[in-house]
C-alpha cells in the first residue's frame, strides 16, 4: 500500500463508565466497510480496541465476521490490515493502551497497513502522546475535523479506505457520506481530496 501508517484524528469522546468512545467506533465501521468495498477479505482485517465496551460497540457496527477483539485476545495474531481504535479522549484512562507494552503489541499486528484512531488531544505527558507525536512525524494523516470544517461544518465526511491495489493514481468511484445520504461527490483515496462524480484520476496525485 502507499501508505503503511496511516493517523485518522477524530475528536471523539470517551465514557469511562461503559468504555465506549462511540463517534471513533462509527469511523472505524465506515472505514471497515469502504476496506472491504475495495477489495480486502474479511480475513486480511482485523481491529483492534483497548477496552471491551469498545470491540462490542465496534462489533455492532461491522459484518459479523469481521475480527474485533482486545488487545490481550489478539496477542500473537496479525493481519495484513489492522485498524486501531486507541478508545481514549480527551481524558486518558490509566488502562487501555497507555501502557508500553499492551500498545506496542497492538501497532506491530499489521503485515501491510495499520490505521490508527484517535482523538488527537489527549491530556497528560504519557506513552500515548508520545506515540501521536510520532504519528505526526511519520504516519499519512487525515484529520476528519479538519475536513469537517471545509465543508461547512455540518456535513459528517466519513473517510474511505484506500484499497490495495497496484496503482496509486487509479482509484474506485466512492461515496462521501452525509448523515446517511450520500453525496455525489468522491474522495480520492489517496490524500482524500474531492474528485469529480466520474473521474478516476486524482487532480492533486
Amino acid at each position: 500500500p502507499n501508505y503503511p501508517l496511516v493517523y485518522i484524528k477524530v475528536d471523539g469522546s470517551f465514557d469511562p463508565k461503559k468504555k465506549i468512545n462511540r463517534r471513533e467506533a462509527k469511523i472505524v465501521g465506515e472505514i471497515t466497510k469502504n476496506f472491504l468495498k475495495n477489495g480486502v477479505t474479511i480475513d486480511q482485517l482485523g481491529i483492534i480496541a483497548p477496552y471491551r465496551g469498545q470491540v462490542a460497540e465496534i462489533k455492532r457496527l461491522v459484518p459479523k465476521n469481521v475480527t474485533v477483539d482486545t488487545i490481550d485476545r489478539f496477542q500473537g495474531s496479525d493481519r495484513e490490515v489492522i485498524i486501531v481504535s486507541l478508545a481514549e479522549g480527551p481524558t486518558i484512562s490509566k488502562k487501555g493502551f497507555n501502557d508500553a507494552r499492551r500498545l506496542n503489541v497492538a501497532i506491530t499486528r499489521a503485515k501491510k497497513k495499520l490505521v490508527v484512531v484517535t482523538n488527537p488531544y489527549l491530556k497528560g505527558n504519557n506513552i500515548l502522546n508520545d506515540y501521536l507525536r510520532y504519528l505526526d512525524k511519520h504516519a499519512k494523516i487525515i484529520d476528519l475535523t479538519d475536513t469537517r470544517k471545509k465543508l461547512g461544518g455540518t456535513k459528517e465526511v466519513i473517510i474511505v479506505a484506500e484499497a490495495l491495489a497496484q496503482s496509486a493514481k487509479f482509484i474506485p468511484k466512492v461515496s462521501v457520506m452525509e448523515h446517511g445520504g450520500e453525496l455525489n461527490k468522491s474522495l480520492c483515496l489517496l490524500c482524500n481530496e474531492l474528485v469529480t462524480e466520474d473521474g478516476i484520476q486524482c487532480p492533486f496525485c
